[in-house]
């Protein structure tokens, strides 16, 4: 750009600065375990994933709609479930990357819980509702204690 200041020639230099914004490596995270659709699932799971970004938000809940915040801004890659969780029961989750002021929403994955009759390694509850496990469960805990040969 050129200017005309009491009669000389003058150039201006106009400098372009290109600031990278901190999201541009970012990805969704990815490389879910338990992965999604996964069958049972040990009551008491680690949940882990992969991203790019600065930090995580985890959610969980089981539903799709009211998902609750479990850890917020951490920079792991892994969780442990604070608690056991219900048997036969399909949990949804979601893994969120911060990334500056931006947030990347992750895919929604769900699983499913062990059974009971998973949880105490008996197939003699295969196919029976879980009224008829609860009445089998005197059972069930009588032949686990049995020494095996």
């Amino acid at each position: 750009m050129k200017r005309m200041i009491a009669g000389r020639v003058i150039m201006i230099f106009c400098i372009l600065c290109f600031i990278t914004s901190p999201s541009a490596g970012a990805t969704k995270a990815y490389d879910p375990a338990p992965t999604d659709g996964a069958g049972s699932v040990p009551l008491q799971p680690v949940f882990s994933w992969e991203y790019e970004g600065d930090s995580c938000n985890v959610y969980a809940g089981i539903s799709p709609q009211d998902l609750r915040l479990v850890t917020s801004y951490t920079t792991m890659t892994w969780i442990e479930s604070p608690q056991k969780l219900p048997f036969d029961t399909v949990f949804f989750w979601r893994v969120d990357v911060n990334s500056g002021e931006e947030i990347l929403e992750g895919d929604l994955w769900s699983f499913r819980t062990e059974s009971l009759s998973e949880s105490v390694g008996c197939s003699l509850t295969k196919g029976v509702s879980f009224s008829q496990v609860l009445i089998l469960l005197p059972l069930i805990t009588l032949f686990n204690l049995l020494p095996r040969n």
